[in-house]
Parts: C-alpha cells; structure tokens; sequence
C-alpha cells in the first residue's frame, strides 16, 4: 500500500511497518525505494533501517556487488536518520548505527564517484561532527566513525566526484560550495 500513496498516507502506511517482519520484497522495497531524498524521509528512515534491515543489505556476502539502488536508497536512509532539523534524530539510538555507516561509506566508496553519493558522504560526516552524535550510545566509538568519514571525503572518490560535479552546468555552484566546505577547492 505504501508504494502507492504519497505524502502523509504514505508515512501512516510505512508507519504501520514499524517492528513487523516482513518479506524480502518488502524489505527490499524500503531499502531501495521507500526515502528518496524528500521531507518525508525523516519521518520514516528509521522504520525503512530497522523493519528493511539495512545493515543486513550492506554487510551481507556480496554485498560489494549491491546495485546502485541499495546504496542509493540507504544513502537517502541515512540522510533521514541524520537530520538534525528532524523532529527527532533516529541515528543517535539506531542499534546497528555503527555497522550501517562503517558499511555504507565503504559500499560508496567501492563504486564510481557520483556528486549525488559525496553530498550523502558530507551530510552524514557533518551529523557526526554535530552536537546530538555526542549522545549517542555509541559515541565511544565516534572518533573511529568521524576518521572514516574525513578519509572519504578527501580520497580520490572526492577529488573524482567534485571534478565531475564542476564540469555540469547544472551543478557547478553547489560542487564548488561542497568543494570549499571539504577543503578540496580554495575560496577563489
């Protein structure tokens, strides 16, 4: 059902979700395709993490050969789960917090750079670097989580991906504005 509403009957539908176990194609659908990049995200990422068993589709046997859309939709998870503008911030007591964002930035990391994948990658390294990852109950193992993050967003994936970012018209200004803000381009 939830696959076919949009806005608010969509949330109400996913929310039913919470805690059921559900079938791989269920489970598939939330990774893959449930968050999308939009306001309802954070609304229903951490329902789309627990009940879809995101750290399950990231570190499973191959799951270095994933599709481009689990990693695309667990990245679109994960900027739920961050947000701090959110009502609450559901990575601060997401049980498998520390395995889905060792795993996700690896899987990214493992494919061809893409603009879209490195604003994820800085999204979540600033959600760590903020106050509310302090609180966490896993925030002895933060520093671990922010040196993964700050390797990644200055490795040649990086470098690769604002290269690209400044060659599209489209993009140019936000690839520049990321580029600044990662200390990969001057201010110039």
């Amino acid at each position: 059902m939830a696959r076919r509403r949009t806005g608010w009957a969509r949330i109400e539908a996913i929310w039913h979700l919470r805690g059921a176990t559900v079938d791989r194609p269920v489970k598939d659908w939330l990774i893959r395709e449930s968050c999308e990049g939009s306001l309802i995200d954070f609304y229903v990422a951490d329902i789309a993490a627990e009940t879809g068993d995101l750290a399950g589709a990231l570190t499973a046997a191959g799951a270095d050969d994933a599709d481009d859309a689990v990693v695309d939709g667990a990245g679109w998870i994960l900027v739920g789960m961050c947000d701090g503008m959110a009502p609450s911030c559901s990575m601060v007591g997401f049980p498998d917090a520390e395995i889905v964002l060792t795993a996700y930035v690896r899987r990214v990391l493992a494919r061809s750079p893409t603009l879209s994948r490195l604003f994820k990658l800085a999204f979540v390294d600033d959600f760590l670097h903020g106050g509310q990852a302090e609180h966490a109950p896993w925030s002895d193992r933060l520093p671990g989580l922010r040196a993964l993050y700050r390797r990644a967003l200055s490795s040649p994936y990086a470098h690769q991906a604002i290269a690209k970012g400044l060659r599209d018209p489209e993009w140019a200004d936000r690839t520049k504005a990321l580029g600044e803000h990662l200390g990969l381009l001057d201010g110039d």
